[in-house]
């Protein structure tokens, strides 16, 4: 019979039954659901349903319910913590891919933890290595906080890998080129990418040019040849 806040607070109390002495989590987290939906971050229901985080039966359901909770009341930690909550549990690769760039997004801009930031985008490469936003994104994050030799590093390992398809092979290893080149300064290193991008069978003026330039100054005739 009661409406509004009310009946948030009868929702609540409902939830609160149901997890504490009818063990029914699942019935908890529907009450506590609309106790939200009636009034907006009912802080009870909030409180309750961050305790369910910890439950592996129902962090996944709670962290979908909690996520646009933290996102609307600027709890940034909070909301880190749910958004990486739904990333360990998805399984599609766009769904995965979005989730780790939002995640990136509050830990860069509202943490201010650029180190976990890098380090989330660079397992997100490894594991799609043809997320050309998520490479855009860890190269510039690499350049502010000075993780250049770590970011090469991640690419070649990742360019060398067997299996891997030519096209996104090739894209890495001109990534990882221009690195060691202009951000290292070290064309040695940088030799072996140019080749991959040169053996790929394209016509490529850059690699090209960068390894004349080596052979050249090298005296690596043979090579040059």
């Amino acid at each position: 019979l009661a409406e509004g806040s009310a009946r948030a607070a009868l929702a609540y109390q409902l939830g609160a039954l149901k997890v504490e002495r009818l063990e029914d989590k699942g019935g908890a987290v529907e009450a506590f659901r609309e106790a939200l939906g009636l009034v907006a971050h009912h802080g009870p229901s909030l409180g309750a349903l961050e305790a369910l985080l910890r439950d592996d039966a129902w962090r996944v359901r709670v962290a979908e319910i909690l996520e646009p909770e933290f996102a609307q009341t600027g709890d940034h930690a909070r909301l880190a913590w749910v958004l990486q909550i739904l990333l360990e549990a998805a399984s599609d690769a766009a769904a995965r891919r979005g989730l780790a760039l939002r995640l990136a997004g509050v830990y860069a801009e509202a943490l201010n933890d650029a180190r976990q930031d890098f380090e989330l985008l660079r397992t997100t490469l490894r594991e799609q290595p043809d997320a050309e936003d998520v490479a855009d994104s860890l190269a510039e994050l690499a350049l502010v906080g000075g993780w250049s030799d770590e970011f090469a590093a991640s690419l070649a390992e990742i360019a060398r890998r067997e299996g891997l398809d030519e096209a996104v092979r090739v894209r890495l290893a001109r990534r990882a080129a221009a690195v060691y080149d202009e951000r290292l300064d070290d064309p040695a290193a940088a030799e072996p990418f140019h080749r991959m991008v040169i053996d790929a069978g394209g016509l490529d003026a850059h690699a090209f040019g960068a390894l004349r330039r080596l052979y050249q100054d090298r005296q690596r005739w043979d090579d040059l040849r």
